[in-house]
Parts: C-alpha cells; structure tokens; sequence
C-alpha cells in the first residue's frame, strides 16, 4: 500500500519515509494521484466518492481547502469532524441576476 508522507510529500512504499526518515505515514486512496490539474484555484469542492477527502477535480488528494467562515478564511484541516461534515453536507446555488 502507498503512503504520501506529510513532511517531504513523497509517495512511499513502506515506513519510515526513506527520504527523509518520517515513521508517521498516511495511507493513500487509490483514487489519489500526482495533480495533473493546471488550476490553483477551483470555486468547487470536490470529494473522493471512495475515501471522502477533499479533493482537486482531476481526482488528488493534494489540495489545501479554505472555506469563509463568520468573515475570514480558515484552514479547513483546524476544523472538527462535525464542521468538516456540515461543510459537505451544504447546499450550493448560482444565482444569476
């Protein structure tokens, strides 16, 4: 199984990180790849139907998710496991006017 290590963001086969020696490593999803996205910036959230992570459109997991909250942006990964789920259980509309 692969694991993407946090600290240098090397994929790796086995523990600890041989590149820079990490024993914590992350499991991956199979759905989470090198991004192949040329955007920075999506105004969609995306989530991986097999993991449920955050991520970009072309299906990595490597993405850093802001979201507005009572005016200022906050890091998404501070937010607890009830935030992060009322966050993908929200209704999104365009209005055109």
């Amino acid at each position: 199984m692969p694991y993407k290590c946090h600290t240098c963001k090397t994929i790796v086969e086995e523990k600890p990180c041989p590149k820079c020696g990490e024993v914590i490593l992350e499991p991956m999803c199979i759905n989470d790849h090198i991004c192949i996205c040329t955007e920075e910036i999506t105004s969609g959230i995306h989530y991986c139907s097999i993991c449920g992570k955050p991520c970009c459109p072309c299906g990595s997991e490597d993405v850093f998710q802001l979201s507005r909250v009572t005016g200022y942006y906050a890091n998404v990964e501070s937010f607890n496991e009830s935030k992060k789920q009322e966050l993908k259980d929200r209704q999104r509309y365009n209005f055109n006017l």
